[in-house]
């Protein structure tokens, strides 16, 4: 069977799913739900998407450019109490989230409805 999944246009971020709570990454300050960092967030990709559309040529500037991703520990949150549980996580600035969630939330959906294996 041929699915065909689209994607949310990106003038449409308040449709994509985010927890205010959660940390807003690198180049934020807080949490995404606090102050204005989600009218930020929104403003990144839309801004670097539209000097794309207008300068295809930008593309290497716009990698350049980008946000990275920040590993960091974060301590478990558990009932043992023998030892705290330190794990390695990965940061991704809250613009990304939002760019990303433009078609995973489409994708994780579809998912959600079939009962079947997929692999990424």
């Amino acid at each position: 069977e041929d699915v065909s999944i689209e994607s949310i246009s990106y003038g449409n971020f308040d449709i994509v799913k985010w927890m205010s709570f959660s940390a807003a990454g690198y180049g934020y300050v807080e949490r995404k739900g606090d102050d204005d960092n989600y009218a930020r967030a929104k403003w990144k990709p839309v801004t670097i998407a539209e000097k794309l559309d207008y300068d295809r040529d930008y593309a290497p500037q716009a990698l350049v450019d980008s946000t990275p991703d920040i590993g960091f520990t974060r301590t478990q949150l558990s009932q043992i109490k023998v030892k705290s549980k330190l794990r390695n996580v990965w940061g991704e600035a809250f613009h990304y989230v939002l760019l990303e969630g433009l078609f995973a939330d489409q994708l994780i959906e579809y998912f959600k409805e079939v009962e079947s294996f997929y692999s990424i």
